[in-house]
């Protein structure tokens, strides 16, 4: 409140008790005010209140227009993806068999690429992963994949304090009615901490994020094919 706003109060305060002052001279004053000075202060302050507007509203008849046209943006922009996963989904058949050829030099990797490849068949396209090729009517293999890692800036003793993590992922994707390879491939920046566990760490949630990528392309891409008949 500015000092203007508080002289102001402050007046209206004290002309108040000498109004009520004045009446209890005179065996008018009200009995509430005579006991409890504190509800001149309160009803004071009340008058001084803005009075409410249905204008000012937020959910007045100019702005009723707001609400619908915002819960009908959420809903669109959350919607984005799931038109390119129900294409996916339909052209991929159920159930699915998931095959990584796991590298001699990373094999870590491919245990992760594994994984984010099941976890997106069943959460995003809502497809059976089964663990044997034996009734599977889609096959996804990879029989290649390579992390590279790329220094971008240094610090003052030469020192690499960000890096540039590249997946290159190739895809084989078998139905009944299509063979198809997909060679995809993706970026992460990260940057290094200065305790070695903290930088393993951050360099396996890059490595996590440039499959998330390259399954998210992938998807993409598989929703472009036409459905099987």
């Amino acid at each position: 409140m500015r000092s203007e706003e508080l002289e102001g109060a402050y007046g209206a305060v004290a002309s108040r008790k000498s109004q009520v002052a004045s009446s209890v001279a005179f065996g008018n004053a009200p009995k509430s005010e005579i006991r409890n000075p504190k509800s001149i202060i309160k009803s004071v302050a009340l008058q001084r209140l803005p009075k409410f507007s249905i204008l000012h509203s937020p959910f007045s008849m100019k702005n009723r227009f707001l609400i619908p046209l915002m819960a009908i943006s959420i809903v669109v922009s959350g919607c984005g993806y799931r038109p390119v996963a129900r294409e996916a989904r339909a052209t991929i058949p159920d159930p699915v068999y998931v095959d990584v050829l796991l590298s001699r030099v990373e094999p870590q990797n491919g245990i992760y690429l594994k994984e984010e490849l099941t976890d997106t068949l069943r959460i995003h396209l809502h497809r059976r992963v089964v663990t044997h090729p034996e009734g599977a009517k889609t096959t996804i293999r990879v029989p290649f994949y390579r992390f590279t890692f790329s220094p971008l800036t240094y610090d003052r003793n030469g020192y690499v304090i960000r890096y540039r993590v590249a997946s290159h992922i190739r895809f084989e994707i078998r139905t009944p009615d299509r063979r198809h390879d997909e060679t995809i491939h993706t970026t992460e920046d990260v940057n290094v901490e200065s305790s070695s566990l903290l930088s393993t760490v951050a360099r396996e949630a890059a490595i996590r994020v440039t499959i998330r990528k390259a399954l998210d392309k992938l998807i993409a891409r598989i929703a472009t094919w036409s459905a099987p008949r």
